[in-house]
């Protein structure tokens, strides 16, 4: 079956085309022109481009297709958005609907308590849910990034219950529903987690987790409200919306629609050990501020290792080398840069902080940063025999993650993680046996061209497209020369 999937939502797009693939299906994922989060595409999935909030894009990409998933803007993402995403959602899926094409409409019981969308048709299925988590917008998923690096998190009053709900396990039930026949589903089906908690014992269960427990604020309702609304404006990300403080967020499981659709739901504390390393990268895009380029390098003699080998080296004793606490966290616990791995650090006044190994070969790797990061962007340590010894040399290619980080490191952190680039590879002169001179190092700001092309390249690489890793990235290993 050809499915077209049109979400906002990189996270949820990517875990619905999985989840359509596994039964067999074609999915026809829409997406903006300027979309930047990364996307890892599974295998059988066509990308179709349009521009947002056209119903006439929609219907195009519909053409050839069986049926269709719409989820609305607003779920499993916090805050406002631009414009009106109810009614685009609602204009979407009648347009599909009067197509002839089945569309399951998926919504919040926020959106529904509001009126929106507008109902569907007898081929129509609309789910409702709420706290959907795992798509780094998320209610859950903020909090956890606030406990991670905040000095103090904010805490709704115990009346407001969260029943969050793992994104595969939408996309699974999502993916099910389209195997029933319309007649016995038509209408609407809540879905929802499998627990209901509060955010105080949301707390609590995260605090175990990452081994760290800031400061608690009980945050009133009217003040959580302001609060919000003022976030937003500073593009701030908050663990709670408006529409959560309206009513109580508990689902009966009466209502469970994923027993209907014959769905085991992921328990919450096997789901939060997931998220807390299954955050979404920040590529440098995300950012705020100019893109730069730093480098830091020594060339050592009298080592008894080849530049691979002491890459290798490397590599297996980070933690040695790095002048800030490694493998911070009990629920990440990683060390080594090993393909794949998450790496939790602990950044002086900033909290916990991670990247993901995006790249591994002989010569270099590749770590990228992680929500909740300081900076976005990556940084390459490489080495290479020279003729004297070998070079070894790390590349930052950041930016700021948001306007207080930006503001942070214009007051002094930008000269504080130079001299831990340095440090680090002074310690890597000592770990390989040999010695060097001084660390030399420069930096530039990269031109928009630059930093449009430095910002293709770490998307590709984290999107892995295809089997085979993206090209060289020139301005990794020249631009700052």
């Amino acid at each position: 079956m050809k499915v077209l999937l049109v979400t906002d939502s990189a996270v949820l797009r990517r875990s619905l085309s999985q989840a359509l693939v596994d039964r067999g299906h074609d999915p026809r994922a829409l997406t903006r022109a300027d979309d930047r989060p990364p996307t890892h595409w599974p295998a059988r999935v066509e990308p179709r481009t349009a521009p947002p909030e056209d119903v006439g894009a929609v219907l195009e990409a519909a053409h050839g297709c069986d049926a269709a998933i719409v989820i609305d803007v607003r779920l499993g993402r916090v805050g406002r958005t631009d414009g009106d995403p109810g009614a685009f959602t609602a204009a979407a899926t009648a347009a599909l609907s009067d197509r002839g094409v089945r569309t399951l409409l998926v919504s919040g019981r926020a959106a529904e308590r509001q009126g929106q969308p507008s109902s569907t048709k007898d081929t129509s299925l609309r789910i409702t849910c709420d706290a959907v988590y795992g798509t780094g917008e998320d209610a859950v998923s903020l909090f956890l990034i606030m406990m991670r690096t905040l000095p103090a998190v904010p805490l709704l009053s115990a009346t407001h219950l969260l029943r969050p709900l793992w994104h595969e396990d939408l996309a699974r039930g999502l993916a099910a529903a389209l195997a029933l026949e319309p007649s016995p589903i038509s209408g609407t089906l809540d879905v929802a987690g499998p627990e209901s908690i509060s955010y105080e014992a949301l707390y609590e269960r995260i605090a175990v987790l990452i081994d760290r427990r800031p400061l608690r604020l009980p945050i009133p309702d009217f003040l959580a409200a302001h609060g919000a609304r003022l976030a937003e404006v500073l593009h701030l990300g908050v663990p709670f919306d408006t529409a959560l403080l309206q009513v109580e967020q508990d689902a009966p499981s009466s209502s469970d629609g994923l027993r209907t659709l014959q769905i085991d739901p992921t328990p919450l504390d096997a789901g939060l050990r997931r998220l807390a390393n299954e955050l979404p990268e920040m590529v440098p895009s995300q950012g705020v501020g100019r893109l730069e380029i730093k480098r830091f390098h020594a060339d050592i003699t009298g080592s008894p290792h080849r530049a691979s080998d002491l890459l290798r080296l490397f590599r297996s004793r980070f933690s040695e080398v790095m002048p800030i606490a490694v493998g911070s966290e009990p629920v990440s616990p990683r060390t080594a840069l090993d393909p794949d791995a998450v790496i939790t650090m602990t950044l002086p006044a900033r909290g916990h902080v991670q990247i993901r190994v995006a790249e591994v070969t002989d010569d270099h790797v590749v770590g990228v940063t992680l929500q909740g990061h300081a900076l976005a962007g990556c940084v390459r340590f490489s080495t290479r025999d020279t003729g004297a010894g070998v070079r070894f040399e790390v590349t930052a290619c950041e930016t700021a993650s948001n306007p207080l980080d930006w503001l942070t490191l214009t007051l002094g952190g930008a000269r504080l993680q130079d001299a831990n680039w340095k440090t680090v590879v002074e310690n890597v002169v000592t770990l390989s046996g040999g010695k060097a001179d001084d660390v030399k190092s420069d930096a530039r700001r990269l031109t928009p061209d630059e930093a449009e092309q430095a910002d293709s390249w770490i998307r590709a690489l984290v999107e892995r497209r295809a089997s085979a890793p993206p090209a060289p990235a020139p301005l990794l290993e020249s631009a700052a020369q």
